[in-house]
């Protein structure tokens, strides 16, 4: 695969716009803007996706395959990144291709799903069993594992499809008409907010109750819901989880569902039920762990404890600015999306902050 550019470096001439309306701290003073110079030493560049090349409805962002085509004509190599939990690499490239933000298709793009995929084959491949199962099950013989999926058809057709070859899994979906009892691990994913949403609900809490030594892989963190048209479209794992929660603690659910939940919560020996809590174990698939990108520095020959080698671009303080320190590479905050404000005389990874990615200067 050839991985390096050949086009000769170049200038960026693009004017931004917008840079009256867009504050940081409310104070402009804080803008700290890359130069040509500083950029053309990056051996990688790794982007956010999300918020930073693209809105939450799918539009690029203050001409964004500009920069991607900068970046193609450039020596600079780069790679994706997204929290995404429903589309798995090649569904999103497809996606991106129907915008026409440019991306080429040897430019690695890393998704949360595909992350998923590669902790779960390494669980099998290494015959983990969660925590609490691990005095109930000889691990003598390789174990079959049960995973439920918590979310749409595409993270389950994706997972099942992806490991099948290990002949080791069995797969469960929330829609299916089936309450599974022996479940390994239950993936809480992004769950779409249509007309099943009260009975998914009510599933996946029975789900958990009735699988109580099974470990929750939570896909991502986010807090917010996805939002469009002022409406929550897809409900993130660790917001559907304290939603499912609440609705049973305040009686939400329909009297005969809360009759069955009760009876569940009684046979798994839950305790008192007026407080009940999902007390599963919890693994949470966090893009900011160096083992995921290994493969990907290896292709691009990247020595990441070089810290003036890498350059990370994004607006997601918990992953991006993670994974920068993790690194100890430079991060470049842009403002093209809801953050929070800052203090960056306590995070010395923020070389750059500016209000969106046509700021990046080549």
């Amino acid at each position: 695969m050839d991985l390096i550019y050949s086009s000769s470096s170049f200038l960026f001439n693009y004017n931004p716009i917008n840079i009256g309306l867009l504050f940081y701290n409310n104070n402009n003073n804080n803008l700290i803007l890359p130069s040509k110079t500083y950029i053309l030493k990056y051996n990688l560049i790794i982007i956010n996706l999300d918020n930073v090349l693209i809105n939450n409805t799918c539009c690029k962002i203050n001409n964004s395959d500009i920069i991607i085509k900068k970046l193609n004509e450039s020596n600079i190599p780069y790679l994706i990144v997204s929290n995404n939990c429903c589309k798995f690499p090649t569904s999103l490239r497809r996606d991106l291709k129907q915008i026409n933000l440019g991306i080429k298709d040897n430019v690695p793009i890393v998704t949360n799903l595909l992350l998923l995929k590669k902790t779960l084959v390494d669980i099998i491949n290494k015959n983990i069993l969660p925590i609490n199962k691990y005095n109930k099950i000889s691990l003598k013989y390789p174990h079959i594992y049960n995973i439920g999926v918590i979310g749409n058809i595409n993270q389950y057709t994706y997972l099942k499809s992806k490991l099948k070859k290990t002949k080791r899994s069995i797969f469960y979906w929330i829609e299916d008409d089936y309450i599974p009892t022996n479940l390994d691990y239950i993936i809480i994913g992004e769950v779409e907010n249509n007309k099943q949403i009260e009975n998914i609900e009510f599933k996946s809490l029975k789900w958990i109750i009735n699988n109580p030594n099974s470990e929750l892989i939570i896909m991502n963190t986010k807090v917010n819901n996805i939002i469009l048209n002022n409406q929550v479209k897809y409900y993130t794992p660790i917001s559907y989880l304290k939603n499912i929660e609440n609705k049973f603690i305040n009686f939400e659910f329909n009297k005969e569902q809360n009759k069955i939940l009760k009876a569940d919560l009684k046979r798994n020996n839950y305790g008192n039920i007026n407080k009940f809590k999902i007390t599963n174990n919890q693994l949470i698939i966090d893009n900011s762990k160096l083992d995921y990108y290994s493969d990907i520095f290896k292709l691009y020959n990247i020595n990441y404890q070089e810290k003036s080698k890498i350059l990370i671009i994004g607006n997601n303080i918990e992953y991006d600015l993670k994974l920068s320190k993790n690194l100890n590479c430079d991060y470049m905050l842009t403002l093209s999306g809801i953050i929070n404000n800052i203090n960056l005389d306590n995070n010395k990874n923020i070389k750059y902050v500016v209000p969106d990615i046509s700021y990046l200067l080549l």
